[in-house]
Protein backbone atom coordinates (compact mmCIF):
# COMPACT_ATOMS: atom_id res chain seq x y z
CA UNK A 1 0.00 0.00 0.00
CA UNK A 2 1.20 3.21 -1.22
CA UNK A 3 1.49 5.64 1.84
CA UNK A 4 0.69 9.62 1.07
CA UNK A 5 3.14 12.26 3.01
CA UNK A 6 1.89 12.41 6.83
CA UNK A 7 -0.70 15.37 7.78
CA UNK A 8 2.35 17.19 9.88
CA UNK A 9 4.68 17.46 7.00
CA UNK A 10 2.49 18.23 4.17
CA UNK A 11 3.00 21.72 4.14
CA UNK A 12 6.36 21.41 4.08
CA UNK A 13 6.68 19.15 1.51
CA UNK A 14 4.68 21.10 -0.71
CA UNK A 15 6.51 24.32 -0.24
CA UNK A 16 9.59 22.22 -0.81
CA UNK A 17 8.18 20.40 -3.91
CA UNK A 18 6.68 24.04 -5.25
CA UNK A 19 10.17 25.68 -4.84
CA UNK A 20 11.13 23.31 -7.86
CA UNK A 21 9.09 25.34 -10.48
CA UNK A 22 11.05 28.31 -10.91
CA UNK A 23 13.91 25.60 -12.22
CA UNK A 24 11.75 24.74 -14.83
CA UNK A 25 10.54 26.99 -17.74
CA UNK A 26 6.92 27.92 -18.35
CA UNK A 27 4.49 25.43 -19.45
CA UNK A 28 4.33 22.06 -19.56
CA UNK A 29 7.39 20.92 -18.33
CA UNK A 30 5.94 23.08 -15.35
CA UNK A 31 2.25 21.88 -15.39
CA UNK A 32 3.54 18.18 -15.59
CA UNK A 33 5.81 18.98 -12.35
CA UNK A 34 2.89 20.94 -9.94
CA UNK A 35 0.25 18.31 -10.89
CA UNK A 36 2.56 15.40 -9.92
CA UNK A 37 3.64 17.36 -6.93
CA UNK A 38 0.00 17.49 -5.38
CA UNK A 39 -1.03 14.52 -6.34
CA UNK A 40 2.07 12.88 -4.63
CA UNK A 41 1.80 14.61 -1.56
CA UNK A 42 -2.07 14.14 -1.29
CA UNK A 43 -3.12 17.19 1.02
CA UNK A 44 -6.23 16.63 1.45
CA UNK A 45 -8.98 13.88 2.18
CA UNK A 46 -10.36 14.31 -0.53
CA UNK A 47 -10.22 16.35 -4.28
CA UNK A 48 -6.50 15.79 -5.07
CA UNK A 49 -6.92 14.58 -8.73
CA UNK A 50 -8.90 17.16 -9.31
CA UNK A 51 -6.95 20.17 -7.70
CA UNK A 52 -3.87 18.85 -9.69
CA UNK A 53 -5.58 19.36 -12.93
CA UNK A 54 -6.58 22.78 -11.99
CA UNK A 55 -2.66 23.56 -10.81
CA UNK A 56 -1.97 21.89 -14.02
CA UNK A 57 -3.64 23.98 -16.47
CA UNK A 58 -3.22 26.83 -14.77
CA UNK A 59 0.44 26.60 -15.64
CA UNK A 60 -0.86 25.93 -19.24
CA UNK A 61 -3.37 28.92 -19.52
CA UNK A 62 -0.73 31.01 -18.12
CA UNK A 63 0.97 30.92 -21.18
CA UNK A 64 -1.42 30.06 -23.59
CA UNK A 65 -1.06 26.65 -24.65
CA UNK A 66 -3.78 24.06 -24.69
CA UNK A 67 -4.71 22.50 -21.27
CA UNK A 68 -5.16 18.87 -20.54
CA UNK A 69 -8.47 16.75 -20.23
CA UNK A 70 -8.65 13.56 -19.14
CA UNK A 71 -11.57 11.99 -21.16
CA UNK A 72 -13.25 8.72 -18.97
CA UNK A 73 -11.54 6.18 -21.79
CA UNK A 74 -8.18 7.18 -20.62
CA UNK A 75 -9.08 7.32 -16.68
CA UNK A 76 -7.07 4.16 -16.52
CA UNK A 77 -4.35 4.48 -18.20
CA UNK A 78 -4.10 7.80 -16.01
CA UNK A 79 -4.36 6.51 -13.15
CA UNK A 80 -1.67 3.45 -14.15
CA UNK A 81 0.80 6.30 -14.96
CA UNK A 82 0.46 8.07 -11.67
CA UNK A 83 0.62 4.69 -9.89
CA UNK A 84 3.92 3.57 -11.64
CA UNK A 85 5.31 7.18 -10.59
CA UNK A 86 4.75 6.30 -7.23
CA UNK A 87 5.58 2.98 -6.90
CA UNK A 88 8.77 2.30 -9.15
CA UNK A 89 11.68 4.32 -8.28
CA UNK A 90 10.66 7.40 -9.45
CA UNK A 91 9.70 6.22 -12.85
CA UNK A 92 8.29 9.22 -15.02
CA UNK A 93 8.20 7.94 -18.47
CA UNK A 94 4.95 6.09 -18.83
CA UNK A 95 3.31 9.56 -16.91
CA UNK A 96 5.23 11.78 -19.57
CA UNK A 97 3.98 9.57 -22.38
CA UNK A 98 -0.05 9.75 -21.05
CA UNK A 99 -0.34 13.23 -20.34
CA UNK A 100 1.49 14.13 -23.73
CA UNK A 101 -1.01 11.90 -25.37
CA UNK A 102 -3.80 13.70 -23.80
CA UNK A 103 -2.15 17.25 -23.98
CA UNK A 104 -2.45 16.26 -27.99
CA UNK A 105 -5.89 14.74 -27.54
CA UNK A 106 -6.91 18.40 -26.20
CA UNK A 107 -5.42 20.48 -28.20
CA UNK A 108 -7.04 18.62 -31.45
CA UNK A 109 -10.54 18.72 -30.43
CA UNK A 110 -13.10 21.28 -31.18
CA UNK A 111 -13.99 22.40 -28.37
CA UNK A 112 -15.91 25.63 -29.79
CA UNK A 113 -18.56 23.73 -31.82
CA UNK A 114 -20.80 21.56 -29.72
CA UNK A 115 -22.02 19.31 -32.86
CA UNK A 116 -18.38 19.30 -34.35
CA UNK A 117 -16.93 18.18 -30.03
CA UNK A 118 -20.01 15.51 -29.63
CA UNK A 119 -18.62 13.97 -33.00
CA UNK A 120 -15.25 13.80 -32.19
CA UNK A 121 -15.84 12.79 -28.97
CA UNK A 122 -17.58 9.43 -30.12
CA UNK A 123 -14.82 9.43 -32.78
CA UNK A 124 -11.91 9.14 -30.92
CA UNK A 125 -13.96 7.05 -28.00
CA UNK A 126 -13.13 9.76 -25.40
CA UNK A 127 -16.56 8.83 -23.49
CA UNK A 128 -16.35 5.09 -23.70
CA UNK A 129 -16.02 3.50 -19.72
CA UNK A 130 -12.24 2.71 -19.15
CA UNK A 131 -12.58 -0.76 -18.21
CA UNK A 132 -14.66 -1.88 -20.60
CA UNK A 133 -12.70 0.00 -23.35
CA UNK A 134 -9.58 -1.61 -21.81
CA UNK A 135 -11.33 -5.15 -22.21
CA UNK A 136 -12.56 -4.58 -25.89
CA UNK A 137 -8.50 -3.37 -26.69
CA UNK A 138 -10.15 0.47 -27.55
CA UNK A 139 -8.19 3.21 -27.25
CA UNK A 140 -8.40 7.02 -27.34
CA UNK A 141 -7.26 7.80 -30.27
CA UNK A 142 -6.17 11.89 -31.92
CA UNK A 143 -9.26 13.48 -33.71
Amino acid sequence: MYQFVTPGLVEGTLRRGLAGLKRLDPGIARALYVMLVVTEVHPFADGNGRVARVMMNAELSAVGDARVVIPSVYRNEYVSALRRVSTSNGDISAYIAVMAHAWRWTAAMSWTDHAATEGQLDATNALLDSTDAQNSNVRLTLP
